[in-house]
């Protein structure tokens, strides 16, 4: 949509510049942006989010942040979660999430980012994925959020 980063960058001033002039509607807040991924495409992807007037959340404390009545009307930034393997997958029998072990062994995982969904309002997706490891979202669980 943009000629080069410069142009999309100059977009992204006039958005914030908006952000915190008028703010975001308050029906969107907290307007949340899940980040999938530690790779270079998710760091491309916070390099662009983080233009944007925003605190960053972790997974393990964004379920409480977003049903904080004091954030349903934050509304002159936006919160970015980043979001790893280990935040979207858990081994089945209970024992602690391993990356190695994760890359060599998915069938012993299960995803569990759906558990997120109520908390996130965009998704910005920007892992690799086959289909040897658990999925991120799954048609029924989209169904349910």
């Amino acid at each position: 949509m943009y000629e080069d980063y410069e142009a999309m960058c100059e977009a992204m001033t006039r958005v914030k510049k908006n952000i915190k002039k008028g703010g975001i509607p308050k029906v969107m807040c907290p307007m949340v942006f899940g980040v999938t991924g530690t790779g270079r495409v998710a760091q491309g992807a916070l390099e662009v989010l983080e233009q944007l007037p925003h605190i960053r959340v972790p997974p393990s404390e964004i379920k409480a942040f977003v049903n904080d009545p004091a954030n349903k009307t934050m509304n002159k930034q936006v919160v970015i979660c980043q979001f790893s393997s280990a935040d979207m997958s858990r081994r089945i029998d209970g024992a602690p999430f391993n990356k190695t072990e994760y890359y060599a062994s998915p069938e012993h995982y299960e995803g569990y980012f759906e558990e997120y969904l109520d908390s996130v309002t965009w998704l910005v997706h920007n892992i690799y994925w086959e289909a040897k490891y658990p999925r991120v979202l799954t048609r029924d669980g989209l169904a349910k959020a």
